[in-house]
């Protein structure tokens, strides 16, 4: 089965390649919503998440395209998803929602506002903040295990996760510094490179599956 969901708006960076559905396809559901996106959604092996416009998140079934839950919460960032939790930051707090059922699992202040959207790795979440701090929450309750201030460098693009539990951070001058995912210190810095690319799309009120 592949799911897609169409809007108008496309990335504005490169993707890398997804493989393509056996031709021909036909359609399995598709689900007119009651709002545009305010965001990129995400996806699990059985449901659909997406943030709207008129401050609340639906989830559906990725198999049917039936609502399976929603939520009254505003955010303008995409969601990530893992660990069975769908993660988002609104205005002024992170939220953690069971991605089966939509409750809340946990909910904590969010002192400043972001500078990139939120990445899940390994039982963390990561996250960007305006003045320049990256921090490291425990997916499991939302405490934060440690910060780094990278000041004026700040990036603007979501860090990259990489193995053996490094983080990968592209600054606004072109430096890509690499942290430890486990306690946030700087591993190493390289002056010479070029920034990452993080994949993250749009997701449309539009949602087909095909099979």
């Amino acid at each position: 089965m592949t799911l897609g969901i169409a809007w108008g708006q496309q990335p504005n960076h490169r993707l890398e390649p997804q493989p393509l559905p056996l031709l021909p396809a036909e359609m399995a559901w598709t689900v007119t919503l009651d709002a545009p996106p305010a965001a990129a959604g995400a996806m699990d092996s059985a449901r659909v998440y997406i943030p709207q416009r008129n401050e609340q998140i639906t989830a559906l079934d990725r198999q049917t395209g039936a609502v399976a839950w929603v939520r009254k919460i505003e955010t303008a960032w995409p969601l990530v998803v893992g660990n069975d939790t769908v993660f988002m930051a609104a205005s002024d707090e992170f939220h953690a929602l069971d991605a089966a059922t939509g409750v809340t699992r946990w909910r904590v202040p969010l002192e400043q506002p972001l500078l990139a959207p939120l990445i899940f790795d390994t039982g963390w979440i990561i996250a960007v903040m305006e003045r320049g701090d990256v921090i490291g929450l425990r997916a499991t309750d939302g405490a934060e295990i440690w910060r780094h201030r990278l000041g004026n460098d700040a990036p603007r693009a979501a860090p990259v996760a990489g193995e053996a539990d490094v983080l990968y951070v592209s600054l606004d001058r072109g430096q890509i510094v690499a942290l430890s995912l486990t306690d946030g210190h700087e591993l190493w810095r390289d002056r010479k490179s070029t920034r990452l690319n993080s994949s993250h799309g749009y997701i449309s009120y539009a949602v087909f599956c095909l099979k």
